[in-house]
């Protein structure tokens, strides 16, 4: 396996050098009391995931490499020694969904950048030295949940852009000097707690505020406001899935790269308005896309040799339907159904008889879910999909290509 190297220099001047798989998707270094570091070689890994160089002493550092780190979904630099920073870098990261640099010695950000990363969930910026911020590039951020900008040197802070980020859920204003803030109560429905300063006083809307079941709670010299979500109801089979079972399944997908990775966001994006169906359909999608993918890399003239013996073969392969002369990726999408698909990796060894077992009930899960029909489609089910999935199919290193 070809590995990179992440080279840093310590507080005494001692240089380093952290030995990476091409292949890792967490790279993390914490407490090591480095002052330097590069992230050059990191272009070489488009697999990154999560990067996390926290508690140590880095006073300044070039984020340019991770703009060829397409599928980075956590960046935390906090406890740093930062001061400055470009966020520009971070444009082509589509994926990103957690980004911190508290407890550093930020005074001054631009966010504009973030405005591209749509799936944008927390934004930590907590315990810097912040005189401003401009929220505006946050309105792009529709999927932003938690925004922490608490022990920072904010007097203003204009929190209407926040307006469009209706799954906003924390926002954590403390130890700031803000004398007051407008809060647009009435645009967040998922909202479940603001916590501001105890001198800091709140405007809102007063019908949003009673229709949410607000309440102010004193905690020292904090003010804690907590709300009941408006949870917008789901059309299907009534059910919107728990927070839990959501975290299990959050959990499951974020290791997830490569190109089948833009249906399960779909798909998560369903399960959160609670189309649980959709997200069935969309997750088999992506499944669909890797199994393919895999044929692909064999080689068509070959698949096209194993499906004239899969045709005379009975037992398990009874149902496969004829022998194939296909010739491009497109043609095997038009002609070669699901079930022969799943045949022919059985056969190939990529997958063994209980997988293919477990594959085709999660195939007839999507029909179900595709086709007007009375069986229910609950949370349950739609976990147990997924975890099939994730584990016979995305982390199975027999279907990498």
């Amino acid at each position: 396996m070809t590995a990179i190297r992440l080279h840093y220099v310590d507080d005494l001047g001692v240089k380093h050098s952290k030995k990476i798989a091409k292949a890792d998707t967490m790279v993390g270094i914490s407490k090591q009391n480095i002052v330097e570091v590069s992230l050059a070689q990191l272009c070489n890994m488009p697999v990154l995931r999560n990067l996390h160089i926290t508690k140590n002493k880095v006073a300044a550092i070039d984020l340019s490499p991770l703009s060829s780190c397409r599928n980075l979904a956590s960046l935390d630099l906090s406890d740093n020694r930062i001061s400055l920073v470009d966020l520009s870098p971070l444009k082509p990261c589509k994926y990103l969904k957690r980004l911190s640099f508290a407890g550093n010695e930020i005074s001054s950000m631009s966010l504009s950048p973030l405005s591209e990363c749509l799936k944008l969930r927390e934004l930590n910026l907590s315990r810097n030295e912040l005189k401003s911020i401009d929220l505006r590039p946050l309105s792009k951020c529709r999927d932003l949940m938690t925004l922490d900008l608490s022990s920072n040197y904010l007097s203003r802070l204009n929190l209407s852009p926040l307006k469009k980020c209706r799954r906003l859920e924390r926002l954590l204003l403390t130890g700031n000097d803000i004398e007051d803030i407008k809060l647009p109560l009435e645009d967040l429905p998922r909202l479940k707690e603001v916590i501001v300063d105890s001198h800091c006083a709140v405007q809102m809307n007063d019908w949003a505020y009673n229709e949410k079941q607000g309440k102010v709670t004193q905690n020292g010299s904090h003010k804690n406001l907590t709300f009941e979500p408006l949870l917008v109801p789901s059309i299907i089979d009534n059910s919107v899935m728990s927070h839990s079972s959501f975290l299990q399944l959050r959990g499951m997908l974020d290791k997830v790269s490569g190109s089948e990775h833009a249906y399960l966001e779909e798909a998560v994006g369903c399960i959160e308005s609670g189309f649980l169906r959709a997200a069935v359909v969309m997750g088999w999608a992506g499944a669909v896309d890797r199994m393919q993918a895999k044929i692909a890399a064999v080689g068509f003239d070959k698949f096209n040799a194993i499906s004239k013996i899969m045709k005379k073969k009975g037992g398990v392969y009874s149902q496969f339907d004829r022998a194939y002369s296909v010739k491009s990726l497109n043609a095997f999408r038009a002609k070669v159904s699901d079930r022969s698909l799943l045949m022919t990796l059985l056969y190939m060894e990529a997958i063994d008889v209980n997988q293919h077992d477990r594959l085709k009930h999660c195939y007839t899960l999507r029909n179900n879910s595709a086709h007007p029909g009375k069986a229910p489609i609950k949370e349950a089910n739609v976990v147990s999909f997924f975890s099939d999935l994730v584990e016979i199919v995305y982390s199975n290193p027999a279907l990498d290509n």
